[in-house]
């Protein structure tokens, strides 16, 4: 009879507590009616509504799933962007020209919406943020070579400016550069990755470039021909002879990405050059000599930048961001490294290095790789090795009881 009684009981509870759900749920609704939005708002109000439902009725806040606020640039196109009914004819946007065609105009206006609003907004002020150390030194190059002004924008379209950017087919830098591109560019070996460099990459990029518009005489084209290759524009010109980049896009010959390529990275350009127009406003570049200025020191030893920074009592975080091509950062042993410094610091550095020669356990000049195994001991790397515990903890500046793990790379000296 208790079982009886106490399995009613529970049913009953059980009633109460779906009716009690149905009833939030079918408010939120009712919420969600009265407010007569359109479809696209419809949604924003209702996961709104539905996030507050499962916040009062979750044990685990954590659980709730909130959306994305940092979206990265991407190449989809969203055909619902409509261009503002007074925007104004694009003629020549930072240096490049733009022909008065419908389809031209509309493309790059619907980015200008995109990139001037909401997240896309966001997003742009954060890359030209991220970019205030590197845009300097491109503006100037630019002026240098001749090339036009807008190029200055091609990273945030590229990377957002993120030095170590890697793409899913493997390109890197604030300039994406394939492995195949390096070479006769830059260098690329155990120790160093000048894809990831800002300075050595932007070198890189503009000659590449320049390259381009030589072979193909319209800057859109040579543009649209650093993002699918140069090859591939040859083959679309060589099908669609006399056409410029607008019209092989109208006609839907080059893939999606190379064809919303060109009027994204214009209308990013656009805003940036013309920020009072869009009533946006974007990080500026301080004085020149407080943005990229730095001092070179010459050095032909392993020296570990983390190590160097504690000694030199600087940061860390901005020694390695000068000197983002290291990819362990350590600077090659038995070859010259341009190391580069804060502006002020090389006697310093000089100095600094100097400490660390003698506090070292060892001479570091022939210095390997060793991939960490099951099994493996510091203790018995150290032996197999011919080297101590001490060397390999100073060189890869770990602690002794710092746990190895498989698969990890230890520098062996």
């Amino acid at each position: 009879m208790k079982k009886i009684q106490l399995l009613s009981t529970c049913i009953f509870f059980l009633l109460i507590c779906t009716m009690q759900t149905m009833a939030e749920t079918e408010s939120i609704w009712e919420k969600v009616d009265d407010a007569e939005l359109e479809p696209r708002e419809l949604n924003k109000e209702s996961f709104a509504l539905m996030q507050d439902f499962l916040r009062d009725n979750s044990s685990d806040e954590s659980e709730i799933r909130q959306p994305p606020m940092d979206i990265p640039f991407d190449y989809s196109f969203d055909d619902e962007i409509i261009p503002p009914r007074n925007a104004k004819l694009l003629t020549e946007i930072g240096g490049i020209s733009v022909p008065a065609t419908e389809y031209a105009q509309t493309m790059i206006q619907k980015y200008v919406t995109r990139f001037s609003n909401g997240y896309g907004k966001k997003n742009l002020i954060a890359a030209l943020d991220r970019g205030e150390v590197y845009r300097f030194y491109i503006r100037q190059e630019l002026a240098k070579r001749g090339m036009p002004a807008a190029l200055e924008y091609l990273p945030v379209v590229e990377s957002e400016y993120r030095t170590r950017a890697t793409s899913r087919s493997g390109a890197q830098g604030i300039w994406q550069f394939m492995e195949n591109s390096v070479a006769p560019f830059m260098i690329k070996n155990d120790w160093m990755d000048e894809r990831n460099d800002p300075w050595k990459s932007t070198d890189a990029a503009l000659t590449k470039l320049q390259e381009n518009y030589k072979m193909f005489g319209d800057w859109a084209i040579a543009i649209a021909a650093y993002n699918c290759g140069a090859g591939a524009m040859r083959k679309f010109l060589r099908e669609n002879p006399d056409k410029n980049f607008w019209e092989l896009a109208e006609l839907d010959v080059m893939t999606e990405e190379t064809t919303l390529y060109i009027p994204k990275f214009l209308a990013i350009a656009e805003i940036a050059l013309h920020q009072d127009d869009y009533e946006v406003e974007l990080p500026e570049l301080q004085a020149e000599s407080e943005i990229y200025e730095f001092d070179i020191l010459p050095v032909k030893e392993a020296i570990h930048l983390a190590i160097l920074a504690s000694e030199m009592r600087t940061d860390y975080d901005n020694l390695k961001n000068l000197n983002a091509s290291l990819t362990r950062f350590i600077t090659p042993p038995n070859r010259e490294y341009d190391l580069r410094l804060p502006a002020g610091m090389k006697e310093t550095a000089e100095e600094a290095i100097e400490a660390i020669r003698k506090k070292r356990p060892s001479d570091y000049s022939g210095i390997r790789t060793y991939k960490v195994q099951d099994g493996d001991s510091l203790w018995g790397i150290a032996r197999r090795n011919k080297c101590t515990v001490e060397d390999i903890c100073f060189l890869n500046n770990r602690k002794e009881k710092q746990i190895l793990k498989i698969g990890e790379v230890l520098l062996i000296p």
